[in-house]
């Protein structure tokens, strides 16, 4: 991009406020708000709350993004009567916070105005749903010079607000104070559940031999060593990973692969760090030589992973509540249920596995292999070959976008998915392979 330098005037101040209009047509129904930026950044809420008040005053019926009402999805009136609300209305509000989501998840931009977000620059877009009418230029112009003024007349800049929150309708959002803290609570119960995982890793159940004064044999508690240095190498090995899969998947072969149609070949070389990583763990796992790993080695490394998974949901719920309940919903469960022994050196227990734990174990990575970032890719492309009909080319157009974002835009998604989501799944499936 060229463009010339502003000299003649220069600018004075400090821009506070942008304004983006989109008007498609020669006239409006409905003006529509957008106002996600780039990695869930959001504005001010006052400008939008403002936006919507003048509007509204001025006869401009107001709607989120494109969404108009009677495009929803209509619940039937027997649900209503049942329930006693209007179904109608809760299936708008789902629509609403499910393309909020959607936008926030990965940190992509709902419009041009959200480029400006980055700047602290509060933005939104103006969007003229096209229609024969009743409005045009003139209830436009009204809004939009009131808004401008509203804008220019504030002593001090829109401070008194939230830069946190859901919209549910027009003029009507969830404050953070609603939805953050049940994302924050589970995060904070996968990490005790690695710290009780870790606690029992040191313990081991031991018979103690009978004496005189207890003719039968008594079942105690022993110290065991814990291997951390095992455990820290397989986990920087995957962080290791994580940074080559990205590296691969931000490279030009990988752009010019994508624009000749082939998300195959993409998906199988991307993954072959994954699969060299697992193979070479396997194979050394199972060697016949004296250095092989501690029989606690699997219930260490999922209390390592899912103290740490925890801490990633908690922290990312700060500043993406979605991309962190997206990785809660995908991965906490998952993770939590992948089957170990804790006690494999006492004297109870049996050298030969049973059915269920097998049944589990195969589940659990079979689990794993779905929700990872190659699986999840061709899940959705089976789908929509199978489902929708088309021939797969919607998963490979918001590949290359998600890919265009992560180099032109910064967007943070595909650096998370490579080096924090990838990396926690390889140690569940590692944690699978491992022997008892």
């Amino acid at each position: 991009l060229h463009a010339e330098p502003l000299l003649h005037p220069e600018p004075q101040g400090v821009i506070w406020t942008a304004l983006v209009l989109d008007y498609p047509g020669h006239s409006f129904s409905h003006l529509g708000l957008f106002f996600e930026g780039t990695n869930a950044r959001l504005p001010n809420q006052d400008l939008s709350n403002s936006a919507w008040v003048i509007s509204h005053s001025m006869g401009v019926p107001w709607v989120l993004y494109d969404h108009k009402d009677e495009d929803a999805f209509r619940v039937p009136s027997a649900l209503s009567e049942i329930f006693g609300h209007d179904m109608n209305e809760y299936s708008r509000r789902a629509r609403n916070i499910v393309r909020h989501l959607s936008y926030q998840a990965v940190g992509e931009p709902s419009g041009v105005h959200g480029l400006f977000h980055k700047y602290r620059i509060d933005a939104v877009t103006l969007y003229a749903l096209p229609a024969r009418g009743p409005h045009g230029f003139y209830s436009l112009g009204r809004v939009v010079e009131s808004l401008l003024r509203t804008s220019n007349n504030l002593l001090e800049r829109l401070h008194a607000s939230f830069f946190f929150y859901l919209f549910t309708a027009p003029g009507e959002f969830a404050e953070f104070a609603r939805y953050l803290p049940p994302v924050i609570i589970l995060g904070l119960a996968v990490s005790f559940g690695g710290l009780r995982m870790f606690v029992q890793t040191g313990w081991i159940p031991k018979r103690v031999p009978s004496t005189e004064k207890q003719p039968q044999r008594s079942l105690v508690w022993a110290m065991r060593d814990r291997p951390v240095l095992e455990v820290a190498c397989i986990m920087a090995s995957t962080y290791l990973v994580g940074v080559g899969t990205f590296s691969i998947v931000t490279s030009r072969w990988t752009w010019a692969e994508l624009k000749n149609s082939k998300l195959h070949e993409v998906i199988f070389v991307s993954s072959a760090p994954s699969i060299a990583l697992l193979g070479g763990i396997f194979v050394y796992s199972r060697a016949a030589t004296s250095h092989r790993l501690p029989p606690t080695t699997p219930a260490l490394l999922k209390a390592f992973n899912l103290c740490s998974l925890g801490v990633v949901i908690s922290v990312i719920a700060v500043a993406n509540f979605s991309l962190s309940a997206s990785v809660a919903v995908l991965a906490a469960l998952p993770l939590c249920l992948v089957p170990v022994s804790l006690h494999q050196n006492h004297e109870g227990y049996k050298h030969g596995l049973t059915a269920v734990f097998v049944v589990r174990r195969a589940f659990a990575l079979v689990w794993l292999l779905t929700i990872s970032p190659p699986g999840l890719l061709i899940v959705a492309q089976m789908l929509e070959q199978n489902v929708a009909g088309s021939n797969g080319t919607r998963v490979l157009m918001w590949l290359r976008r998600m890919l265009w974002e992560s180099v032109i835009l910064k967007t943070w998604f595909l650096p998370l998915v490579s080096t924090i989501y990838l990396p926690h799944i390889l140690q569940g499936l590692i944690v699978c392979i491992l022997p008892l």
